[in-house]
């Protein structure tokens, strides 16, 4: 047997003789390689648990025991001997523990890359804070996790970040902060400052409660010297980025997910061109109108747009490129230019469900490398030729 379910199964370490369990349970599983106690929510996992419980599953990688150990257990802290007992464990699935310390042990476990705090997952999700609490994660919380290079914190009540929180993560490559209502961007750029410069994937979405929010540069520079190359923003009420937030950006970034947001269309997407390794743009599920419900009006009465101010720029290029398209449902329709703003690189759009009624091609120039754009349930009826750029 290499998996073993035992999730949602009352069982317990001091409970009726036929649910609990000690070390001798799983005395003839040593091929075993995945456990999931997870959601028993009678059998708590601290410092205090027998460190041995698992010596006899040596071949055990995975383990998911999250929504089993109860915040008011947070003083006992984490079963760090427990976990170190265990030599090929490569992935653990835990919950959010208050002032919860990665020990010592950590440092011995070369094997152990995955760590997973599973708020989103406790069974029912109403319950989620009292397994998942963390609030704040402080500079020792996460300082012994040198081998691992995923961590997921995800719908734990994260508010705050030290400033040295990651500074032990050495190796980490994904960070996942998914579903922590009370950080914010501000709040999480606070403790990116000393992020491995190796990171390749992180993921905020669903962090801000506000309603309009504005991507800044400074958080922009808080990540400007990783090596990322995915970014997922979703669901985060997101209404504009700063116009220097995009060429704060590490221009190693690839792909940005930003579905579901509020943004609308204004002159800060000129600024899209510096991100100039962009291979995927995901804009779905946005407003994508011009903020000022007059501005339409004023480009059809006048046919003249604002000159966007000028900054630094990753292009350096002696010759600004414009591309033109036509506003329609104008009385008077008129042809508008703009500089050309999508990323050189950039392959594929996603534009589906939102309210875009201008065409795409408004924003790039005849030489671009788009292949793929998704537009489903956009208004494609106010696009006079949508695509006639596309190679």
């Amino acid at each position: 047997m290499k998996t073993l379910d035992l999730s949602n199964s009352s069982i317990s370490m001091n409970g009726s003789k036929g649910s609990v369990i000690n070390a001798t349970t799983f005395a003839a599983l040593d091929f075993l390689e995945e456990l999931d106690v997870s959601n028993n929510h009678n059998l708590p996992f601290t410092n205090l648990t027998d460190p041995n419980l698992f010596n006899y599953l040596t071949s055990l990688k995975i383990l998911k025991m999250y929504g089993t150990t109860h915040v008011l257990n947070a003083t006992g802290g984490y079963p760090n001997k427990l976990w170190s007992n265990v030599p090929k464990l490569e992935e653990i699935w835990i919950d959010g523990l208050p002032f919860g310390v990665s020990g010592e042990e950590f440092k011995g476990m070369p094997n152990l890359k995955n760590i997973r705090i599973s708020g989103d997952l406790i069974d029912p999700l109403w319950l989620a804070h009292k397994y998942c609490h963390i609030e704040h994660i402080s500079n020792e919380m996460l300082t012994n996790l040198e081998h691992v290079s995923n961590l997921s914190i995800v719908h734990s009540n994260v508010h705050s970040i030290s400033e040295l929180a990651f500074n032990g993560v050495k190796n980490l490559n994904v960070l996942d902060l998914w579903c922590n209502l009370e950080l914010g961007f501000g709040n999480a750029s606070r403790g990116f400052g000393h992020l491995n410069s190796g990171l390749k994937m992180l993921a905020l979405n669903n962090i801000e409660r506000r309603y309009y929010v504005i991507i800044n540069e400074s958080f922009a520079r808080s990540l400007h010297n990783t090596s990322l190359t995915n970014l997922y923003i979703e669901s985060n009420n997101i209404f504009r980025f700063d116009e220097n937030a995009f060429i704060n950006l590490p221009i190693s970034l690839k792909k940005l997910y930003a579905r579901n947001n509020r943004f609308d269309l204004d002159y800060y997407l000129t600024r899209m061109k510096d991100l100039t390794n962009l291979e995927l743009l995901d804009l779905s599920l946005n407003k994508l109108t011009f903020f000022n419900n007059d501005t339409n009006h004023e480009f059809c009465s006048s046919g003249l747009t604002e000159i966007p101010r000028k900054g630094n720029s990753r292009l350096f290029t002696n010759e600004i490129k414009n591309a033109a398209f036509r506003i329609a449902g104008c009385i008077n329709e008129v042809q508008i230019e703009i500089p050309a703003v999508l990323p050189p690189k950039l392959e594929t759009l996603d534009v589906h469900s939102s309210n875009i009624g201008i065409a795409v091609y408004g924003y790039m120039s005849k030489n671009n490398s788009l292949k793929t754009v998704y537009a489903s349930n956009s208004l494609l009826n106010s696009w006079p030729n949508p695509f006639p750029y596309i190679p």
